[in-house]
């Protein structure tokens, strides 16, 4: 069964996060980071996809975005799923 792995923000953390995911080929990586390009996020074997599809399709999420002004994410209950979601996990 392939598992989806999502994550916020593919800088330096996430990035190194997605990296390590790549040897997996069972986990569908899924990225939400409105700065990564295109090709970056191919490089890094995920897709990149709306905050509201990642949260929809995933059954753990992983943040990585600067806890600042520039990166003013709220986390509203509506986006995590009914089901098979798992877990949550917030870096600072």
């Amino acid at each position: 069964m392939i598992k989806t792995v999502g994550i916020i923000g593919a800088g330096m953390i996430g990035g190194g996060v997605l990296e390590k995911l790549k040897a997996h080929k069972n986990i569908r990586k899924l990225v939400f980071d409105p700065f990564l390009s295109d090709a970056r996020a191919e490089e890094l074997d995920a897709r990149k996809v709306s905050l509201e599809e990642l949260f929809g399709e995933c059954q753990t999420v992983s943040n990585h975005l600067a806890d600042n002004a520039h990166a003013n994410l709220r986390y509203q209950y509506p986006m995590f799923p009914k089901e098979s979601f798992h877990s949550f996990i917030y870096s600072r």
